[in-house]
């Protein structure tokens, strides 16, 4: 590797993931100087589940209090078919 110089580049995946195209890099470190919207310390509850999931999903959500403070978001790997009873057996409880 002597006399080579050192290239990196960068790449931006589609929207599906499976695709990745060369960007130009100034364009990207542009995108990294911008500054977060959200402010330091804000706080957010993040859950990701896949099998044993809906059960440890329900276990959790059903106990905290109406007035929970924070935003809550959920991942859940499953199949298409399973997405609208999960929702359904989460909003009869």
């Amino acid at each position: 590797n002597e006399g080579r110089e050192s290239t990196s580049r960068v790449f931006k995946l589609d929207s599906e993931g499976d695709a990745a195209t060369a960007v130009n890099e100034s364009a990207a470190i542009k995108l990294r100087n911008i500054r977060p919207s959200v402010p330091r310390g804000c706080k957010l509850i993040i859950i990701g589940s896949s099998t044993g999931g809906p059960a440890a999903l329900q276990e959790i959500l059903t106990k905290l209090p109406a007035t929970f403070p924070y935003p809550i978001l959920l991942v859940q790997h499953m199949p298409n078919t399973f997405t609208a009873v999960f929702a359904e057996r989460l909003n009869q409880q």
